[in-house]
C-alpha cells in the first residue's frame, strides 16, 4: 500500500479521483515563498523555483515550518492575523507561505501534516486506522495509539523541566492527552 500510496503522489495526482488528493495537488501548486517583508511590514512572496515533492515533504526540505520554530513565519502570521488550523475541508488554511525554495534547506514542519492526509486519501482510511492495521499490529505494538487510555496513562511519565543550576524537577506539564484529529 505504501508503494500504491508513493506512486499515486508521484504521478502528481493527475489520475486520482479522489477529491482530497487533487485538492492537496492544487494547494501544492499554490505554495509561494516568504522572500521578506516590505517597509511596512507587508509579506513579499514569490513562486518556489521548483514544486514541493513527497520526498521534500519526507525529508523536511519542503520549506514548510512551524510557526514556533521559525521567526519569519511567526512574523508572518502576526501580520495576518494569526493562521487557521489546518482544516481538510479548507485548501486555503494549507496555504502557509514556504520559508525556502523545496530542497533548499531543512526544517521541521506541517509536511508531516501533509504526507498524513495524503496516505488518508489513498488508503481510504483514517491515518490512525492505516497505521494500526499495516505498521503496528503487524509488528505486534498493541499499546500504541493516537489516544491514551486509562491502563497507558497510570503509566505515563513525569514531565521535567532545567532550572537555571542545570538539574531537573518535576513539572505538572500534560500535553493534551487526545488532541482533536480527523486524519
Amino acid at each position: 500500500r505504501l508503494k500504491r500510496f508513493l506512486n499515486a503522489y508521484w504521478l502528481r495526482s493527475a489520475v486520482a479521483e479522489r477529491r482530497g488528493i487533487t485538492l492537496q495537488a492544487n494547494a501544492v501548486a499554490k505554495l509561494m515563498v516568504l522572500e521578506d517583508f516590505d517597509a511596512d511590514g507587508n509579506p513579499i512572496l514569490r513562486e518556489p523555483n521548483k514544486p514541493v515533492t513527497l520526498r521534500h515533504l519526507m525529508t523536511h526540505t519542503s520549506g514548510i515550518g512551524y510557526v514556533q520554530w521559525s521567526d519569519k513565519l511567526k512574523r508572518y502570521a502576526d501580520a495576518q492575523g494569526g493562521l487557521p488550523p489546518l482544516t481538510y475541508d479548507d485548501e486555503e488554511t494549507w496555504l502557509r507561505p514556504l520559508l525556502f525554495d523545496p530542497g533548499e534547506d531543512w526544517i521541521y514542519g506541517e509536511s508531516i501534516d501533509w504526507i498524513g492526509y495524503l496516505v488518508r486519501e489513498v488508503s481510504g482510511q483514517s491515518l490512525a486506522e492505516y497505521i494500526k492495521v499495516n505498521i503496528t499490529e503487524p509488528l505486534g505494538m498493541t499499546d500504541t495509539s493516537w489516544e491514551l487510555s486509562e491502563a497507558m496513562e497510570s503509566r505515563r511519565v513525569t514531565s521535567h523541566q532545567r532550572k537555571e543550576d542545570g538539574s531537573l524537577e518535576p513539572t505538572d506539564y500534560v500535553a493534551d492527552k487526545n488532541p482533536p484529529r480527523d486524519y
